[in-house]
């Protein structure tokens, strides 16, 4: 199960995290994308519906996605991986990187909290 990838939240995700055989596993990125698409469906002007709107959004966010520029993150863990035998030692992990400047959506840290007291 992912809790968050690079995608995540319209690129603005600087880490990989989900469970494994091994216990929670967390990539942290090298680069990132300079700036999120913005591509609200009310962009789009005229009255569409289904799955034409649908391709109307795809195909902005693929050209977003093929022009947009990617800058180094330069932080001090960038493309590190790391291993956690408990959800909670993985969100302690990713509050710290969080804290050090890096890119971590908080639903990911609270999932892991929430699943570390499931565990027990």
């Amino acid at each position: 199960m992912s809790y968050c990838r690079w995608s995540s939240d319209r690129f603005q995700c600087d880490v990989y995290v989900y469970e494994s055989d091994s216990g929670f596993v967390t990539h942290i990125a090298t680069r990132r994308s300079e700036k999120s698409p913005v591509i609200p469906w009310k962009t789009i002007k005229w009255p569409v519906i289904g799955r034409f709107r649908w391709w109307l959004y795809n195909r902005r966010y693929r050209h977003w996605s093929d022009n947009r520029t990617m800058v180094d993150i330069g932080l001090e863990c960038d493309g590190e991986s790391y291993n956690h035998d408990t959800a909670g030692e993985c969100a302690t992990h990713l509050e710290h990187l969080k804290s050090l400047g890096y890119m971590v959506p908080q639903y990911a840290i609270d999932a892991l909290w929430e699943e570390d007291e499931d565990e027990g």
